[in-house]
Protein backbone atom coordinates (compact mmCIF):
# COMPACT_ATOMS: atom_id res chain seq x y z
CA UNK A 1 0.00 0.00 0.00
CA UNK A 2 1.51 3.34 -1.06
CA UNK A 3 1.20 6.64 0.79
CA UNK A 4 -1.71 7.83 -1.38
CA UNK A 5 -3.82 4.81 -0.44
CA UNK A 6 -2.91 5.25 3.23
CA UNK A 7 -3.85 8.92 3.07
CA UNK A 8 -7.18 8.11 1.38
CA UNK A 9 -8.01 5.58 4.08
CA UNK A 10 -7.12 8.09 6.78
CA UNK A 11 -9.42 10.69 5.21
CA UNK A 12 -12.19 8.10 4.93
CA UNK A 13 -11.84 7.16 8.60
CA UNK A 14 -11.95 10.85 9.59
CA UNK A 15 -15.09 11.44 7.51
CA UNK A 16 -16.79 8.41 9.05
CA UNK A 17 -15.75 9.43 12.58
CA UNK A 18 -17.00 13.02 12.23
CA UNK A 19 -20.19 11.81 10.50
CA UNK A 20 -20.82 9.50 13.44
CA UNK A 21 -20.23 12.32 15.91
CA UNK A 22 -22.69 14.74 14.29
CA UNK A 23 -25.35 12.04 14.15
CA UNK A 24 -25.00 11.49 17.89
CA UNK A 25 -26.11 15.07 18.60
CA UNK A 26 -29.08 14.91 21.02
CA UNK A 27 -29.66 11.29 20.14
CA UNK A 28 -31.84 10.85 23.24
CA UNK A 29 -34.27 13.62 22.24
CA UNK A 30 -37.99 12.78 22.42
CA UNK A 31 -39.80 12.12 19.15
CA UNK A 32 -40.98 15.66 18.57
CA UNK A 33 -39.28 16.78 15.36
CA UNK A 34 -40.46 16.94 11.75
CA UNK A 35 -43.23 14.45 10.81
CA UNK A 36 -43.02 13.08 14.35
CA UNK A 37 -46.27 11.16 13.80
CA UNK A 38 -44.58 8.83 11.31
CA UNK A 39 -41.59 8.32 13.59
CA UNK A 40 -43.89 7.67 16.54
CA UNK A 41 -45.76 4.98 14.58
CA UNK A 42 -42.46 3.33 13.61
CA UNK A 43 -41.17 3.45 17.18
CA UNK A 44 -44.45 2.06 18.52
CA UNK A 45 -43.85 -1.23 16.69
CA UNK A 46 -40.54 -1.73 18.51
CA UNK A 47 -42.03 -0.57 21.80
CA UNK A 48 -44.88 -3.07 21.44
CA UNK A 49 -42.35 -5.85 20.88
CA UNK A 50 -41.27 -5.12 24.45
CA UNK A 51 -44.86 -4.89 25.66
CA UNK A 52 -46.55 -7.83 23.90
CA UNK A 53 -43.60 -10.01 22.87
CA UNK A 54 -41.53 -10.34 19.71
CA UNK A 55 -44.04 -10.96 16.89
CA UNK A 56 -42.45 -9.63 13.66
CA UNK A 57 -45.14 -11.21 11.45
CA UNK A 58 -47.84 -9.41 13.43
CA UNK A 59 -46.38 -5.95 14.16
CA UNK A 60 -48.56 -3.69 16.30
CA UNK A 61 -48.61 0.04 16.89
CA UNK A 62 -50.73 2.39 18.99
CA UNK A 63 -53.38 3.35 16.41
CA UNK A 64 -56.51 1.25 16.91
CA UNK A 65 -58.66 3.33 14.58
CA UNK A 66 -59.83 2.51 11.07
CA UNK A 67 -58.31 5.66 9.57
CA UNK A 68 -55.42 3.94 7.80
CA UNK A 69 -57.29 1.10 6.06
CA UNK A 70 -60.97 1.88 6.51
CA UNK A 71 -61.36 -1.38 8.42
CA UNK A 72 -61.63 -2.05 12.15
CA UNK A 73 -58.24 -2.72 13.71
CA UNK A 74 -58.74 -3.49 17.42
CA UNK A 75 -55.27 -5.08 17.75
CA UNK A 76 -53.47 -2.14 16.17
CA UNK A 77 -51.81 -4.30 13.50
CA UNK A 78 -49.42 -2.33 11.30
CA UNK A 79 -49.13 -4.13 7.98
CA UNK A 80 -46.96 -1.73 6.02
CA UNK A 81 -43.33 -2.89 5.82
CA UNK A 82 -41.70 -5.92 7.39
CA UNK A 83 -40.33 -4.68 10.77
CA UNK A 84 -36.70 -5.70 10.24
CA UNK A 85 -35.63 -2.21 11.34
CA UNK A 86 -37.57 -2.44 14.60
CA UNK A 87 -36.44 -6.04 15.12
CA UNK A 88 -32.79 -4.98 15.04
CA UNK A 89 -33.50 -2.27 17.62
CA UNK A 90 -35.32 -4.84 19.77
CA UNK A 91 -32.27 -7.12 19.53
CA UNK A 92 -29.91 -4.30 20.62
CA UNK A 93 -32.26 -3.35 23.46
CA UNK A 94 -32.07 -6.90 24.81
CA UNK A 95 -28.28 -6.76 24.65
CA UNK A 96 -28.15 -3.45 26.52
CA UNK A 97 -31.53 -2.55 28.08
CA UNK A 98 -30.30 0.62 29.78
CA UNK A 99 -30.95 2.67 26.63
CA UNK A 100 -34.52 3.60 25.62
CA UNK A 101 -35.83 1.70 22.60
CA UNK A 102 -36.12 5.02 20.73
CA UNK A 103 -32.37 5.54 21.09
CA UNK A 104 -31.73 2.02 19.83
CA UNK A 105 -33.84 2.78 16.77
CA UNK A 106 -31.76 5.88 16.05
CA UNK A 107 -28.57 3.85 16.51
CA UNK A 108 -29.76 1.34 13.91
CA UNK A 109 -30.38 4.20 11.46
CA UNK A 110 -26.91 5.60 12.16
CA UNK A 111 -25.30 2.19 11.67
CA UNK A 112 -26.88 1.77 8.25
CA UNK A 113 -25.93 5.30 7.26
CA UNK A 114 -22.26 4.50 7.95
CA UNK A 115 -22.63 1.18 6.13
CA UNK A 116 -24.10 3.08 3.17
CA UNK A 117 -21.07 5.37 3.17
CA UNK A 118 -18.72 2.38 3.05
CA UNK A 119 -20.58 0.83 0.10
CA UNK A 120 -20.70 4.17 -1.71
CA UNK A 121 -16.98 4.71 -1.22
CA UNK A 122 -16.13 1.24 -2.52
CA UNK A 123 -18.34 1.51 -5.60
CA UNK A 124 -17.36 5.05 -6.59
CA UNK A 125 -13.67 4.35 -6.00
CA UNK A 126 -13.85 1.36 -8.34
CA UNK A 127 -15.47 3.29 -11.20
CA UNK A 128 -14.31 6.89 -10.79
CA UNK A 129 -11.31 6.97 -8.45
CA UNK A 130 -10.47 7.83 -4.87
CA UNK A 131 -11.10 11.58 -5.12
CA UNK A 132 -14.67 11.13 -6.36
CA UNK A 133 -15.26 8.46 -3.74
CA UNK A 134 -14.16 10.71 -0.88
CA UNK A 135 -16.25 13.60 -2.21
CA UNK A 136 -19.29 11.31 -2.47
CA UNK A 137 -18.89 10.07 1.09
CA UNK A 138 -18.26 13.62 2.32
CA UNK A 139 -21.49 14.92 0.79
CA UNK A 140 -23.46 11.96 2.13
CA UNK A 141 -21.87 12.38 5.54
CA UNK A 142 -22.35 16.12 6.04
CA UNK A 143 -25.33 17.21 3.97
CA UNK A 144 -27.85 18.43 6.60
CA UNK A 145 -30.71 16.59 4.87
CA UNK A 146 -28.69 13.37 5.02
CA UNK A 147 -27.70 13.90 8.65
CA UNK A 148 -31.33 14.33 9.65
CA UNK A 149 -32.62 11.22 7.91
CA UNK A 150 -29.57 9.20 8.97
CA UNK A 151 -30.72 9.44 12.58
CA UNK A 152 -34.50 9.61 12.21
CA UNK A 153 -36.70 6.77 13.49
CA UNK A 154 -37.69 5.67 10.00
CA UNK A 155 -36.90 2.57 7.91
CA UNK A 156 -35.55 4.56 4.95
CA UNK A 157 -31.88 4.55 5.94
CA UNK A 158 -31.95 0.83 6.63
CA UNK A 159 -33.44 0.27 3.17
CA UNK A 160 -30.79 2.49 1.56
CA UNK A 161 -27.96 0.63 3.30
CA UNK A 162 -29.36 -2.76 2.30
CA UNK A 163 -29.95 -1.67 -1.31
CA UNK A 164 -26.41 -0.31 -1.64
CA UNK A 165 -25.09 -3.53 -0.11
CA UNK A 166 -27.01 -5.55 -2.69
CA UNK A 167 -25.48 -3.47 -5.50
CA UNK A 168 -21.99 -3.73 -4.00
CA UNK A 169 -22.08 -7.53 -3.63
CA UNK A 170 -23.62 -8.05 -7.07
CA UNK A 171 -20.99 -5.79 -8.61
CA UNK A 172 -18.30 -7.86 -6.87
CA UNK A 173 -19.80 -11.06 -8.28
CA UNK A 174 -19.87 -9.63 -11.80
CA UNK A 175 -16.26 -8.56 -11.40
CA UNK A 176 -15.19 -12.09 -10.46
CA UNK A 177 -17.24 -13.75 -13.21
CA UNK A 178 -15.93 -11.46 -15.95
CA UNK A 179 -12.30 -11.28 -14.83
CA UNK A 180 -9.90 -13.04 -17.21
CA UNK A 181 -8.44 -16.29 -15.94
CA UNK A 182 -6.14 -19.01 -17.23
CA UNK A 183 -7.97 -22.36 -17.18
CA UNK A 184 -6.07 -25.31 -15.80
CA UNK A 185 -7.13 -28.75 -16.95
CA UNK A 186 -9.00 -30.66 -14.24
CA UNK A 187 -8.82 -27.76 -11.74
CA UNK A 188 -11.56 -25.72 -10.12
CA UNK A 189 -11.60 -21.93 -10.13
CA UNK A 190 -10.43 -20.81 -6.67
CA UNK A 191 -12.98 -17.98 -6.75
CA UNK A 192 -16.00 -20.25 -7.29
CA UNK A 193 -16.90 -20.38 -3.60
CA UNK A 194 -16.46 -16.64 -3.21
CA UNK A 195 -18.70 -15.97 -6.22
CA UNK A 196 -21.61 -17.90 -4.77
CA UNK A 197 -21.20 -16.38 -1.31
CA UNK A 198 -21.27 -12.86 -2.77
CA UNK A 199 -24.27 -13.74 -4.95
CA UNK A 200 -26.20 -15.06 -1.95
CA UNK A 201 -25.30 -11.94 0.04
CA UNK A 202 -26.56 -9.77 -2.82
CA UNK A 203 -29.82 -11.72 -2.96
CA UNK A 204 -30.33 -11.52 0.82
CA UNK A 205 -29.61 -7.78 0.91
CA UNK A 206 -31.95 -7.22 -2.06
CA UNK A 207 -34.80 -9.14 -0.45
CA UNK A 208 -34.29 -7.38 2.89
CA UNK A 209 -34.27 -3.94 1.22
CA UNK A 210 -37.59 -4.69 -0.52
CA UNK A 211 -39.13 -5.97 2.71
CA UNK A 212 -37.99 -2.96 4.73
CA UNK A 213 -39.33 -0.43 2.22
CA UNK A 214 -41.71 -2.08 -0.30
Amino acid sequence: MNWKEKFARLVLVLILAISLAVRFYKIDNPIADWHSWRQADTAAVARNFLKFGFTPFYPRYDDLSNVQSGKDNPLGLRMVEFPLYQSLAFFFYNLYPKLPIETDLRLVSIFFSLLSMFFLYSLVKKYDGVTSALLTVGVFGFLPYSIYYSRAILPEMTAVGLALGAIYFLDSVIGLWTSPKIPISGSRDQNDGKKYILFVLSAVFSAAALLVKP
